[in-house]
């Protein structure tokens, strides 16, 4: 299946999905409904595939007479009919309404059915022969309630979520099915996959590789109606609530000047000192991430035996999808570089896949997708765009044009020239979510010093400050541009600098390229980039021309635009002598969530940056000395890049005053064996609210990305909700990443 946008399960839907107290008659408020024999695009609903087999009809079952929408997958794709979801639309209980007929699947498990996304994760609730599935905590997908013949007649799925009511593990049934009018089924938090706010709603064939048919003759998705409450006994026995449950939408953090910093229920890093207005002893520190020594994509094809270079990677449902530039032969004698592709079901064990596209020494039997000089595309995943139009490539080594797909293999080129530099560096885009626009990531060419081709973006307050260079080095520097339509010639005059080399750092090097930036889904306000950072050599070091060293540093930005470059040591580092990254080591903004870790990929390459050229002629043509670059991965802590440090000797923080929304306050920490820490609620004064001290704190001794903190065992902080409060953090031995109130 494809989630365009991420999800956690176990939470059914953006926060709200405990315990399953119901809203009553007219509380229900439908957001989106879809009725049989209507097209749902007419209802604003996207297909995610065109190999689906869609259309409508009637027919009659057990003497009763249905109409109905028909998806069918024969070609073993996925296909979902999706609708975003504003913050408003989940901000309160939830029910999904589905009454449908599965025809056929050859699915276990997972198939047909309606799906919640959020963005990175999703929650499927599916329909097959012997039962309805969903996803476990676990991930796996386990039978939801008793078996039953969903082929038999078309039935009536009614799936009520609610907000979680407090942080105990032990509360009260969370997500209720019923089939026909009657309870089927309860499940509380520890049996299905968490799912943060959810972003869309979809139905239709769930899973790649399934294949069959299903009739839905109405899916629903109601929320509460604002200004509504739920009748206190329609919750399940044992449930607790508090007002504060009602309505938790996911937010970002803002503030008005001299007022405090509403946060709401969303994650807060410390890559700055945005949330310590006090402190002592404490230090934020850049984290970098553990090489992963296996490569996960070599040259190892007649057509990519000389060296992979430039790549870009998108997550398309459940499968990876990587496009890279490969040359067949020696780059600087006459190699030509194809664009390829590969996939992968865990990003990590990659398929170069036989797409019989492009001839190559007489056979079609290879993953090339383009014939020609392509060393500098990119493609990314639109999800503002059109399906026909939802992967688009920048595409020419010269003037840059846009290609468009509906899969990711077969491309349209678009005539209009978009962009006229030609500066000899892959350009990056992506749609940002906070701003609701197309960013583009460019070279700016500073042809002397200070002399910027475009101005450099005004500095704001900020702790690290953010660069605000007093001297630019030529050659290299990146720019910034934002549009609102990626296939209309971009307004060159609006491009920003937003990084060179500056006076800090040594003379003969620039920023090479941005490496990718990472609009971070976990989090508020948070974007991190890698720049490719180069330093040529003095005549006699290497090449006589374009060489040196590179590698890949860390910077942090709030808005994607002012940058914060820490202590600008690397944070991919080379390799030593004999290490396959020796010479290079070249980050990309592209990770992959694997429970508490993230892996993000990079490129490493034996030489410098210009070094294979100073080989003999019989050494460039040496087969041993080719395909010596891969794409390799680095794994990450979740929410690990910086963090607040504190020594042995112990030290504190204290936030400055935050408006909340949730019931328990997690911790993303790491407390050494001979550490500690310890939590204090003050109110906005400074003064230490009762039951919620330094000495009511239970002690935390332990690593972990979500630690609920409680005091006296008592983890609910929900009476505190929507009024001012200061967190007072003391820490021993440990590194702090994260905090975040939450709904569960």
């Amino acid at each position: 299946m494809r989630p365009s946008t991420p999800l956690r399960i176990g939470v059914l839907i953006a926060g709200c999905l405990w315990g399953c107290s119901c809203a009553q008659g007219d509380d229900w408020k439908s957001v989106i409904r879809h009725d049989g024999v209507n097209d749902p695009h007419d209802a604003g609903w996207q297909l995610s595939s065109q190999r689906i087999q869609t259309g409508s009809g009637d027919e009659k079952i057990n003497g009763k007479t249905w109409t109905y929408w028909q998806l069918a997958d024969r070609g073993g794709e996925d296909g979902l009919y999706e609708f975003p979801l504003s913050d408003q639309q989940v901000s309160g209980p939830w029910r999904i309404t589905v009454v449908a007929r599965l025809v056929d699947t050859n699915a276990v498990g997972t198939g047909f059915g309606v799906v919640l996304l959020d963005g990175q994760y999703y929650w499927r609730l599916n329909f097959n022969e012997d039962g309805v599935y969903y996803d476990s905590y676990s991930g796996q997908t386990t039978r939801f309630g008793a078996p039953m013949d969903t082929t038999d007649d078309y039935h009536r799925y009614e799936l009520q979520l609610e907000p979680v009511a407090s942080c105990d593990l032990g509360a009260a049934d969370r997500v209720t099915l019923k089939v026909d009018g009657k309870v089927h089924a309860r499940l509380v938090r520890r049996d299905f996959r968490r799912i943060r706010t959810a972003r869309n709603i979809a139905f239709g064939s769930t899973n790649s590789i399934a294949t069959g048919e299903v009739r839905y003759h109405l899916v629903e998705f109601a929320t509460v109606a604002a200004g509504r409450k739920l009748s206190r006994s329609a919750a399940p026995d044992g449930a607790r609530r508090s007002a504060a449950a009602t309505t938790i939408p996911r937010s970002v953090a803002r503030q008005v000047p001299g007022s405090p910093w509403h946060i709401g229920s969303s994650k807060q890093l410390f890559i700055d000192r945005r949330f310590v207005a006090e402190a002592e002893r404490i230090k934020l520190t850049v984290n970098p991430p553990v090489k992963r020594r296996a490569a996960v994509l070599k040259s190892d094809k007649p057509w990519d035996a000389f060296r992979l270079i430039y790549f870009s990677l998108a997550k398309d449902g459940d499968v990876y999808k990587m496009w890279y530039q490969a040359f067949d032969d020696d780059q600087w004698g006459g190699g030509t570089s194809r664009m390829c592709y590969a996939v992968s079901q865990d990003g990590l064990r990659w398929e170069k896949p036989s797409l019989g596209l492009v001839e190559y020494n007489g056979s079609k039997e290879n993953n090339i997708l383009l014939d020609e000089p392509s060393k500098l595309s990119y493609v990314f995943i639109d999800p503002h765009g059109r399906p026909q139009q939802r992967y688009k490539m920048l595409t020419g080594i010269g003037t840059t044009r846009i290609r468009t797909s509906p899969d990711g293999i077969h491309w349209t080129l678009h005539p209009r020239v978009v962009w006229k530099p030609t500066w000899d560096t892959q350009k990056q885009a992506w749609w940002d979510t906070r701003i609701k626009k197309y960013v583009i990531q460019t070279r700016v060419q500073l042809e002397r010093e200070n002399e910027l081709p475009f101005p450099f973006v005004k500095p704001i307050e900020s702790d690290p400050p953010v660069v605000a260079p007093e001297l630019h080095r030529p050659i290299r520097a990146l720019g910034r541009l934002e549009v609102d339509d990626i296939m209309q010639p971009w307004p060159t005059q609006n491009v920003r600098t937003i990084m060179t080399a500056d006076e800090h750092d040594p003379p003969g090097s620039d920023i090479y390229h941005p490496g990718g930036v990472y609009q971070y889904p976990y989090a508020s306000d948070a974007y991190f980039m890698f720049p490719l950072t180069y330093q040529h050599f003095q005549p006699g070091e290497g090449h006589p021309h374009n060489d040196g060293v590179n590698d890949a540093q860390f910077s942090a930005s709030r808005d994607g635009i002012h940058w914060m470059r820490y202590d600008r040591q690397p944070f991919i580092p080379r390799g030593l002598p004999g290490d396959p990254d020796h010479g290079d080591t070249f980050g990309t903004g592209f990770f992959v969530r694997q429970g508490n870790y993230l892996y993000q990929y990079y490129t490493g390459w034996p030489w410098t940056h210009g070094g294979f050229r100073l080989l003999s002629p019989a050494e460039r043509q040496n087969r041993k000395n080719w395909g010596r670059q891969f794409v390799g991965v680095v794994v990450h802590r979740l929410d690990g890049f910086v963090s607040a440090n504190a020594p042995q000797e112990g030290g504190y923080l204290i936030t400055p005053p935050l408006v909340f929304k949730g019931h328990c306050l997690e911790l993303n920490i790491n407390v050494s064996a001979l550490g500690g820490a310890l939590v204090e609620i003050r109110n906005e004064a400074g003064k230490a609210i009762r039951g919620y001290t330094l000495a009511d704190c239970d002690r935390i001794l332990m690593n972990d990305v979500a630690h609920v903190v409680r005091w006296r065992g008592n983890p609910d902080v929900s009476r505190l909700a929507g009024q001012p409060v200061r967190l007072k953090i003391a820490l021993r031995s440990a590194k702090l990443y994260a905090f975040q109130f939450v709904n569960d």
